[in-house]
């Protein structure tokens, strides 16, 4: 066994637990971001069609249904995000044992894909919320009277 395998164990067992809080902290954003934001943005728009305005009478009524199906969007994107992120996680780990425990240099060059579709994912899914978020906007700004 080579002179510097103890170290090079430590410093993957502290690679092991920085990825770990990484997963605990991806969990409790993943859960705040679908929970608080998008659901909320549903529920206000629903809300808004219930109580304000009879779809009948709306004006940019398609609006309004663009939205519902962006904020529903941006939910199935980001809970898609969060498992990719988490395969993502399982990757590096194993090139992280891989560079550290059985010294393959080569284990740097290789790239996460999943790192970089998790990344992708959340543009996308930020994106559709924001869209949601105009086209609600619209669609209210044109109803209220």
């Amino acid at each position: 066994m080579p002179d510097d395998f103890e170290e090079r164990k430590k410093l993957f067992a502290e690679l092991k637990a920085e990825i770990s809080k990484r997963q605990l902290s991806n969990t409790e954003n993943f859960d705040k971001a679908v929970l608080a934001y998008s659901v909320a943005g549903l529920g206000f728009s629903l809300g808004f069609l219930k109580d304000f305005v009879k779809m009948s009478q709306a004006i940019r009524g398609e609006l309004l249904y663009l939205s519902w199906g962006l904020f529903v969007g941006s939910i199935v994107l980001t809970m898609f995000s969060f498992l990719v992120s988490q395969v993502g996680q399982y990757k590096q780990l194993d090139l992280g044992e891989r560079y550290y425990l059985k010294y393959d240099d080569e284990a740097l060059k290789t790239k996460n894909i999943f790192a970089g579709a998790t990344d992708w994912i959340n543009v996308i899914s930020g994106l559709a919320f924001v869209a949601a978020l105009i086209c609600t906007t619209i669609f209210v700004g044109s109803n209220l009277k």
